[in-house]
């Protein structure tokens, strides 16, 4: 059981962070075999029918299909919007800016306005402790 249900979260983890690449790859594969379906039917019909006239045509085109697929899942894979929420963000401690374009805008609707203009800043612990000195 222990087993079972370490496999399902293996499972799970797996979907939950590749999920995007998973379906993406699923319907290429998908798309490929329809394609090849598709080019396999017509041939057979064209066998039937005793006509080669086309077949060259017909290969073309199912190769044409294919990189149209192909260059749509390429596309659809280098979405830069996901790039970028992929990336690592470094953040630095070390690097803080005080230039005034970085400040959030202050007003009216900036709930923390107040405490940003307070000169000192203090605890509630701090105030213990000033109660609690002699």
């Amino acid at each position: 059981m222990l087993n079972n249900l370490l496999k399902m979260t293996a499972i799970t983890l797996i979907w939950k962070k590749y999920r995007r690449g998973i379906v993406a790859i699923a319907i290429l594969i998908a798309y490929c075999w329809l394609v090849a379906i598709i080019h396999q039917d017509y041939l057979s019909y064209r066998a039937l029918a005793g006509s080669d006239d086309t077949l060259g045509l017909s290969f073309i085109l199912k190769w044409l299909a294919w990189l149209v697929g192909f260059a749509v899942y390429f596309f659809y894979d280098s979405d830069p919007a996901k790039a970028a929420a992929q990336r690592p963000v470094a953040h630095s401690d070390n690097n803080i800016h005080t230039d005034a374009s970085d400040q959030p805008p202050r007003g009216d609707t900036d709930a923390f306005s107040a405490i940003r203009d307070k000169k000192k800043l203090r605890s509630k612990a701090d105030v213990v402790i000033d109660k609690h000195r002699p």
